[in-house]
């Protein structure tokens, strides 16, 4: 069975290195990604369930997070930000975010979401394999 994978777009390496860490003890493997364009490159050739946008580190407007959601429906996008507010980006939260996170991420936070999604979608929080 191919390990459950985790979509990130972030370029906050320390903080990525202690999710990387933390979820590898889970028997999850994370991709982190610093670029949309990357992102949503992967995202064609792979299927993700959960797909964490570091919204304080990579600049994405409503007009990209609604491509994302509507491209990508079967994605759970989540945003991550020190900041409470993100009045830029209102309409992409209010429709297409599931849900924002605090920074630095709450471990057992994400372990709830992790396990939320995964009972969603039968125990399987992504598919590695190629789309095509």
């Amino acid at each position: 069975m191919p390990r459950r994978k985790l979509l990130f777009l972030s370029t906050d390496l320390a903080g990525n290195q202690n999710i990387e860490s933390f979820l590898l003890k889970k028997g999850l493997e994370a991709l982190f990604l610093t670029t949309l364009p990357d992102l949503k490159k992967e995202l064609v050739i792979s299927t993700y369930s959960l797909v964490f946008l570091d919204i304080d580190a990579i600049s994405v407007g409503n007009r990209e997070i609604k491509e994302l959601k509507t491209s990508f429906p079967e994605t759970f996008f989540f945003c991550m930000s020190k900041d409470p507010f993100h009045p830029e980006i209102k309409e992409a939260i209010s429709n297409y975010i599931f849900a924002c996170m605090a920074k630095p991420l709450d471990l057992d936070e994400l372990t709830f979401w992790i396990e939320s999604i995964e009972s969603v979608n039968g125990a399987t929080v992504a598919s590695s394999q190629n789309a095509h």
